[in-house]
C-alpha cells in the first residue's frame, strides 16, 4: 500500500530521490536511481525548541541495485523548499531485490 504523503513530506521524498539520481549517475558502482525508488514508510512527528519548529521525519525507502559509494548523507544535500533539513542518520542495507534506506531527518521551517 502506497503511504499517504502530506506536502512537506512529498518535497522531502522528492529532494531525496533527486539527490539519490545524482549519487547514482555519479557512483562509479552501480548506485540506486530515483527510478524505481519506492517509498515503504514515513514516519512524522512534531519537534520544537524554544526557537525553531518543525518535524522530525523517518523516511523508509527501497532501491533497485547496490548502495552508492558517494559520502554519507548531509543535509546540504537535501534541498526542500520552505524547510532547513538536517540529517540526522543515514543507513543503507543491502536487501535481496537491492537497497533499503532508513533516513531520519529533521526539518524546520525557514522564515
Amino acid at each position: 500500500m502506497k503511504p499517504h504523503l502530506t506536502p512537506r513530506q512529498g518535497r522531502i521524498v522528492r529532494a531525496l530521490g533527486f539527490y539519490l539520481s545524482k549519487v547514482g549517475k555519479d557512483s562509479m558502482t552501480v548506485g540506486p536511481s530515483s527510478m524505481g525508488m519506492t517509498v515503504e514508510s514515513v514516519e512524522t512527528v512534531p519537534w520544537a525548541s524554544l526557537t525553531f519548529a518543525g518535524e522530525r521525519h523517518r523516511l523508509v525507502v527501497h532501491l533497485p541495485g547496490a548502495p552508492p559509494t558517494a559520502q554519507p548523507i548531509d543535509g546540504s544535500d537535501l534541498v526542500v523548499p520552505g524547510a532547513i533539513v538536517a540529517v540526522e542518520g543515514a543507513c543503507w542495507n543491502a536487501t535481496a531485490g537491492g537497497t533499503r534506506l532508513t533516513i531520519d531527518l529533521l526539518a524546520v521551517a525557514s522564515r
